[in-house]
């Protein structure tokens, strides 16, 4: 009934495999949302990311 996984804690693998799920389902929903947020202002984050890359952009937290 139980394996054990990686730690060597005895997890039931449905238990696991559910986990897994629910983790996968919560970070696609995530980037769903972004994604809807960053439609509405367009590139907002994408420019953000290249603030990030570049010292030199004025909002770079660099």
């Amino acid at each position: 009934m139980y394996r054990k996984i990686g730690s060597g804690f005895g997890v039931p693998l449905a238990r696991s495999l559910d986990l897994v799920l629910v983790l996968v389902l919560v970070l696609v929903l995530v980037l769903v949302l972004v994604l809807v947020l960053d439609t509405q202002r367009p590139r907002a984050l994408f420019h953000w990311g290249l603030a990030a890359l570049d010292p030199r952009h004025p909002s770079s937290p660099l």
